[in-house]
């Protein structure tokens, strides 16, 4: 039955490239995000005036 789950979905037949039904909830970009939320509040505290009012 699993077969036919990857072979009807529409990443099968557009990419070749098809999501297990188990992986469905994740993003390929999912263990970069923690990293890019870090990354934003780094440059917002940097450009922030009322943290730099004390420097």
């Amino acid at each position: 039955m699993q077969d036919r789950e990857i072979a009807d979905q529409t990443a099968f037949e557009i990419a070749g490239i098809p999501t297990p039904p188990d992986h469905q909830d994740a993003a390929a970009t999912d263990p970069i995000s923690g990293a890019v939320a870090q990354i934003m509040d780094n440059i917002q505290h940097a450009f922030d005036p009322k943290e730099t009012e004390g420097k």
